[in-house]
């Protein structure tokens, strides 16, 4: 799926697990605020994929190892 598919889409779901995964979470978490400002297009190339997508309704599932003491 791409970028522009995903973008139309009422809602968007992502399962994040383990503790490999906590640094790649957090970024993604702290971009999604840090650029909450821009259109998903001009996120392209300045976040992590996670990040691009600009829907409200976003939900997280994630487990304790990938979330602990995250944000």
């Amino acid at each position: 799926m791409t970028f522009s598919f995903l973008a139309k889409s009422d809602a968007v779901w992502f399962t994040v697990t383990g503790e490999s995964k906590r640094t790649a979470l957090t970024k993604v978490l702290y971009q999604r605020e840090d650029y909450e400002d821009l259109t998903w297009e001009k996120r392209i190339g300045r976040t992590l994929p996670g990040a691009v997508l600009s829907q409200e309704a976003v939900t997280w599932y994630v487990d304790k190892a990938a979330y602990n003491d995250v944000h």
